[in-house]
């Protein structure tokens, strides 16, 4: 055999290992994204979880969260304090999901989710007036697509 020949045939190997290594490290970004989504769909249902859990147990702050939604002029002025940081909790929970959503580490899918489970609460009066006193503390896009959601809710 030549040395042209075991060149070609050496060459020819180490352009198909190349491409057995490129399909590889393909599949292994693809299984990466999966679980990165994953990851960050647990971590935005185990935040609402939480904030749910605590207003479920504490009888009273959940009292004042529904009688914030429906009309937070009820309250007095330290009640729709703490009404609107009830409501500000959710607020940044969500904000921190547009913000992986924004870098690719949630799908359209999962935002929509989020976005079906905050719009109820910030379309009830006491919540879109709590948003309202906060909104300026938001990022320009974050607060922008908020308000168009809200917009659209109505």
């Amino acid at each position: 055999m030549n040395w042209d020949a075991i060149g070609a045939i050496a060459e020819m190997l180490g352009t198909v290992a190349v491409l057995v290594t490129l399909v590889y490290l393909a599949f292994q970004i693809k299984q990466s994204n999966t679980h990165m989504q994953s990851a960050t769909a647990q971590s935005q249902a185990d935040n609402q979880v939480r904030w749910m859990a605590d207003l479920a147990k504490d009888p009273k702050l959940f009292d004042l969260y529904r009688t914030g939604l429906k009309d937070d002029e009820a309250l007095s002025k330290e009640d729709r304090g703490r009404f609107d940081l009830i409501v500000w909790q959710l607020v940044i929970i969500v904000d921190a999901q547009y913000q992986k959503y924004k870098m690719g580490a949630i799908r359209n899918e999962q935002l929509e989710v989020i976005s079906n489970s905050v719009m109820p609460i910030l379309g009830t009066p006491g919540g879109m007036a709590a948003y309202k006193r906060q909104r300026h503390m938001l990022s320009a896009a974050f607060r922008t697509t908020l308000d168009e959601l809200m917009e659209s809710s109505r």
